[in-house]
């Protein structure tokens, strides 16, 4: 299923207007776990070329590395294969390229700026969304002003939960010697619990 990020711009204009990530400027490519496994394989091979007496190591690594996270992507292809709802609603757009990935459509309030300020209109027309589509949560970016996200989700019924797009870790999440991997799975276990999911 091809999906597409759909942002609802808060500087002017009535409408919804599609736009491929691919086309624009998000930089959390990372959250497509295909991404993450090439960019393993550049890491590897620029590690090897630095260190050619530890190649066969870096190789090994790697592909272990590569091996867990094709499990990953496969538990994300299977957890999020059969959603009653395919719309992952949040307050900023950071998950576009996990919702491409995963044949799910995004929606935004706000761009890449976490300094932008969505408009009433703009609220208003997501609360509608939300409505209609009976979407159950409203996803905030960790780090980021969640007031946004808990206005839409007071007025649509819906609740509000955070999302991690791992462009920052929280100090607990470092403490706890949280990685990419485990991370990604708590944000698959919020989406298909938000999304119910069989």
């Amino acid at each position: 299923m091809s999906a597409h990020v759909r942002l609802i711009k808060s500087e002017g204009g009535d409408g919804m207007d599609a736009e491929d990530h691919h086309g624009g400027y998000d930089p959390h490519y990372w959250l497509d776990i295909d991404n993450m496994i090439i960019m393993t394989k550049v890491v590897k091979e620029e590690l090897s070329r630095l260190f050619p007496e530890k190649a066969a190591a870096f190789e090994t690594s790697a592909q272990a590395y590569i091996g867990r996270l094709e499990k990953l992507k496969s538990d994300y292809h299977t957890g999020l294969k059969g959603c009653k709802n395919r719309i992952l609603v949040s307050n900023h757009r950071a998950f576009g390229y996990l919702a491409q990935a995963n044949g799910l459509e995004a929606v935004s309030v706000i761009g890449l700026s976490s300094d932008e300020q969505p408009s009433a209109k703009v609220i208003g027309k997501v609360i509608a969304l939300v409505k209609e589509h009976g979407i159950k949560t409203i996803f905030f970016e960790e780090f980021i002003n969640d007031n946004v996200a808990q206005t839409i989700a007071r007025e649509s019924g819906a609740r509000s939960e955070s999302l991690q797009p791992l462009e920052n870790i929280s100090e607990d999440e470092l403490k706890s010697h949280q990685t990419y991997e485990s991370i990604m799975r708590e944000n698959l276990a919020k989406l298909t619990e938000a999304m119910e999911c069989r």
